[in-house]
């Protein structure tokens, strides 16, 4: 650890609580490592713009805040094309990084490149997309292509935290929405700084068809106990928030993050069920719909106070409705 000299500009970033559920298998434990890996990784970065911008020189003498937004971007690119980076990086003089889990890392000026052992490649900063047109073009199409499509996302925050509410969110994407989403930043939640989730959260909220349904700590205790799992929990929410969104669209293909038994987001769906093609798959945060709807349920669940007091659902470019949840 590096001690600052006397009258250093030192910036302190706090990001959010990182609950590991005492559930965990063993085999889960390198995924939520990576993860809070990058989270860490995004809170340096948000302090290291903080002291940029205050190192802004001002026109008229001191110094001038500077807005700077972050990007990430996360691909796939296979051991070779992979290994092939790590050499051309290595021999323009990139600046080489130790990150737990991670095969490689590399950072120049405002752009960071971790390889990890799970095989994603996790590239993030202000100048993203300039860094994949030049090193990572053919790649970048190929995983547009083949990750990217029409789709209900849906995504959940808050499990296991007990001070604040759990929040299911789902977005719907239409090819037309894919590129402009991606352009500014729409990736899996836990790889973005709070600031950022806010920033693209706005952005969601105006221009997408979205729901979000949330249950304060009281009442998820309480539904929790009548359903004895919490994953019949998610099921159901994740099941709301869907249709909710299905309502307002003809889209019925839906993808969720693998967090339980498929059959649980099924129930959720009721009586519609047979009417949807549902895929549940691990890591669907790098589906652009489920990474929208991972941010704003991530932001939901910031937003909110400790105690919710009620169940919230906002749907469709922004509307917002809220109804009492009595407690039991």
């Amino acid at each position: 650890m590096a001690i600052p000299k006397p009258f250093a500009r030192v910036a302190i970033c706090f990001g959010k609580p990182w609950p590991v559920p005492a559930s965990l298998e063993r085999h889960e434990l390198e995924r939520w490592a990576e993860d809070l890996g990058r989270a860490i990784e995004a809170a340096r970065e948000t302090a290291e713009r903080s002291i940029a911008a205050d190192l802004q020189p001002h026109p008229r003498g001191g110094a001038a805040a500077r807005t700077v937004s972050q990007e990430t971007r996360v691909l796939q690119p296979g051991p070779e094309a992979a290994e092939d980076l790590r050499r051309r990086l290595d021999a323009e003089g990139w600046t080489p990084r130790s990150v737990p889990y991670a095969k490689y890392s590399f950072a120049r000026g405002a752009i960071t490149v971790t390889y990890y052992n799970s095989g994603k490649l996790v590239i993030q900063g202000s100048e993203v997309a300039l860094f994949v047109e030049h090193h990572l073009s053919g790649i970048a199409a190929a995983a547009a292509a083949s990750v990217d499509d029409e789709r209900i996302g849906s995504d959940e925050a808050g499990k296991g935290d007990y001070f604040g509410p759990l929040v299911v969110a789902a977005a719907y994407v239409a090819p037309a929405d894919i590129a402009r989403l991606r352009k500014i930043g729409v990736a899996d939640s836990k790889q973005l700084s709070d600031e950022t989730v806010a920033r693209i959260a706005g952005a969601l909220e105006a221009s997408t068809i979205h729901a979000i349904v949330a249950l304060d700590p009281q009442e998820y205790n309480r539904r929790q106990r009548e359903l004895g799992n919490v994953n019949k929990l998610l099921g159901e929410l994740h099941g709301e928030a869907i249709l909710a969104v299905a309502k307002k669209t003809k889209c019925r293909r839906v993808l969720t993050d693998q967090s339980g038994d498929i059959s649980h987001v099924r129930r959720g769906l009721g009586a519609g069920a047979a009417g949807f093609q549902l895929e549940v798959r691990p890591r669907a945060e790098e589906h652009v719909a489920v990474a929208a709807a991972s941010i704003l349920a991530r932001n939901a669940f910031l937003e909110a106070p400790p105690r919710l007091g009620r169940e919230r659902d906002r749907s469709s470019q922004g509307s917002r409705r809220a109804r009492r949840v009595d407690p039991p």
